[in-house]
């Protein structure tokens, strides 16, 4: 299936002329000797051939182009030079030091990213440094991560609307739902990474876009136990507080935006990624108390 579905994509990608061009994401700097990740503050050593290869990036070239321009200058056999720059190039990307963009014509190419790139190709943004700033960049980002999910919903209204005798205000608070939903992840996100600001004053670190899921790539030493317990409790708190309002003024909005809200507790679960991160800062205090 997942060959048939790349088969697919290839074709796609042909027929509107797009080019998947490799590259280093801002803030990632090449040296000679290393890789410097300035969101992160850390140096990745590379010897002199790696290099020689990295150093092509910034042209933004096709996999085949970058080979042909290695192939004049070094001696060696193609199916051999392709196989280590793609082991090269992977093991960066699993690192976020390497990313994979769609070329082509603008407007094609939006559209492309919107319905089918986003979901294939990992993309790193830096976090500004302003608070209402990496707020706003987070709301943009889940948005345009989950437009397939807003364009369903809005057609499946439309359906029912036009098929159906519905109230208006259903409708109305089914919307109010799932933005919700959406705030209230931005604001479990965006609290990972003020309190860690409050704390170390800058953070290192990025926001990390990858098939469905959007996460903040941060230095460990960065994640404390409180930014970790924090993002998901704040909402789900302000959660507590909508659904308490809803029994005080009796508004069902209210419910539906607390209900959205408290949804963000389920991250504190074992096998969730903040429960599983909190459980081990839990251990390691522990141990070191031992």
């Amino acid at each position: 299936m997942k060959k048939f579905l790349n088969f697919i994509i290839f074709k796609l990608q042909t027929i509107l002329k797009l080019k998947i061009v490799y590259l280093c994401p801002k803030g990632v700097f090449l040296n000679e000797n290393n890789v410097f990740d300035s969101d992160l503050n850390v140096k990745i050593k590379i010897n002199s051939t790696a290099y020689s290869i990295l150093e092509i990036l910034n042209n933004e070239l096709s996999f085949n182009e970058i080979i042909t321009i290695l192939l004049n200058k070094y001696s060696v056999h193609r199916n051999l030079l392709e196989k280590d720059v793609l082991n090269l190039f992977n093991d960066l990307e699993e690192k976020n030091l390497v990313e994979r963009k769609i070329k082509g014509n603008k407007i094609i190419t939006y559209f492309f990213n919107v319905f089918i790139g986003q979901y294939i190709y990992k993309k790193r943004y830096t976090i500004p440094k302003s608070n209402i700033y990496t707020f706003l960049l987070l709301l943009y980002l889940i948005l345009k991560k989950l437009f397939l999910v807003i364009l369903f919903s809005i057609i499946i209204t439309i359906y029912f609307k036009k098929n159906f005798i519905i109230n208006i205000n259903i409708i109305n608070n089914y919307y109010i739902f799932i933005f919700s939903i959406i705030l209230g992840f931005v604001i479990h996100e965006w609290v990972h990474i003020f309190i860690s600001r409050l704390k170390f004053k800058k953070v290192h670190g990025y926001i990390m876009l990858k098939k469905f899921t959007i996460s903040i790539v941060k230095l460990n030493s960065e994640s404390t136990f409180k930014s970790i317990l924090l993002g998901p409790v704040i909402p789900s708190f302000l959660g507590i507080i909508f659904i308490i309002s809803y029994f005080v003024y009796n508004n069902i909005t209210f419910l539906f935006i607390g209900l959205a809200f408290v949804i963000n507790i389920i991250n504190l679960l074992p096998f969730a990624s903040d429960g599983k991160r909190l459980l081990e800062k839990f251990l390691i205090m522990n141990l070191r108390k031992e």
